[in-house]
This record gives C-alpha cells, structure tokens and sequence, in this order.
C-alpha cells in the first residue's frame, strides 16, 4: 500500500515499536525507503544528477 510521504511519520509514531517515527538503521539508511514514482528515460544525464546532488532534491509541492 502507497503512503505518502507526510503522513509516514504520523504512522510509525502511532505504531508499536517505532514510537520514535523513521529513524535510521544502525547502516544510516532508512528501514523505510521512499518510492520514486518516476520514469528514467536517459540513465546516464540521471546518475550525473544522483551523483552531484548525493540523491537530495529541495521540497516540492506535490498536487493531486
């Protein structure tokens, strides 16, 4: 089941065992990793982004 982002944090809290929300793994990553929703035409020009930005993107507005 998809859940968005902003409401992640309000269901791990709410969730037995992980009342302190996403926190990271002993390896730093999330136990939780996001979906990209995203089609890769050109993997080159997009690892080229990957690397230069380490995967982080600014806040987006997410209409639906």
């Amino acid at each position: 089941m998809n859940i968005e982002y902003n409401q992640l944090e309000p269901l791990l809290k709410a969730t037995p065992g992980f009342e302190d929300g996403d926190v990271n793994a002993a390896d730093g990553w999330s136990p939780f990793p996001g979906n990209m929703n995203q089609l890769i035409l050109a993997l080159h020009p997009y690892l080229a982004t990957l690397q230069r930005t380490n995967g982080m993107v600014p806040e987006f507005v997410n209409p639906k």
